[in-house]
């Protein structure tokens, strides 16, 4: 049996962010529903919205499904390799201190690895807060902002993403 290959839209940067779910549940709709093996095809894609390819990686690695990536062009490989698309980073029995030691690398990057990590209360404050700072180190934003924005957006959303895998 032929694989069902599934084009993976280029999800550019400017779109809103209703707009990456809506090519994220497409691709995911179309892959659950594959009665064989899977390929992604890259070939129209030049970005990727975060919005976009953090779920993707993620469902991609939590799937049952046997999903393969083709037709990446040289620079989307070199990006989706940074941000650990394939393997993602694993802090599951890290400590704080390894956690932070890991991430400084990317403070002065534009980007963050794509990273896992028990969902406990504990984790997900200590972990948040590690990525906050990462964030507003690479943005140069003024603490007097994030620190408000963070305190409400940033917790809602590693919620969101569990609450959302898990179901």
């Amino acid at each position: 049996m032929q694989p069902t290959r599934i084009i993976i839209p280029n999800v550019q940067e400017d779109e809103r962010i209703g707009s990456s779910f809506n090519h994220l549940i497409r691709v995911v709709e179309e892959t659950s529903l594959a009665q064989s093996k899977v390929v992604w095809d890259f070939k129209e894609v030049h970005f990727l919205h975060p919005f976009f390819l953090a779920p993707l990686a993620i469902y991609k690695q939590q799937s049952a499904k046997e999903i393969s990536c083709e037709s990446i062009s040289l620079p989307m490989q070199s990006y989706l390799n940074n941000i650990y698309f394939d393997r993602m980073l694993h802090f599951e029995n890290a400590t704080k201190e390894t956690a932070e030691m890991v991430m400084e690398q990317y403070a002065t990057k534009s980007y963050i690895p794509l990273c896992s990590f028990s969902m406990t209360d504990a984790n997900k404050d200590t972990f948040g807060s590690i990525v906050r700072n990462i964030i507003i180190r690479q943005a140069k934003v003024d603490t007097r902002i994030s620190t408000p924005l963070f305190s409400f957006g940033f917790p809602s959303l590693f919620q969101t993403i569990s609450i959302t895998l898990i179901t």
